[in-house]
């Protein structure tokens, strides 16, 4: 396991507003990010 592990998620056709307001792409960015802390923290 990384030390400091990373995860870069880009969505094409998502801006940074649509990552807060929009529901798919906040469930797709949800998702990616309970599997990074379920498996790094």
């Amino acid at each position: 396991m990384a030390r400091h592990p990373v995860d870069l998620m880009m969505i094409d056709g998502a801006g940074h507003y649509e990552w807060y307001a929009e529901p798919e792409y906040v469930d797709a960015a949800i998702e990616r990010l309970t599997s990074f802390y379920l498996n790094n923290l």
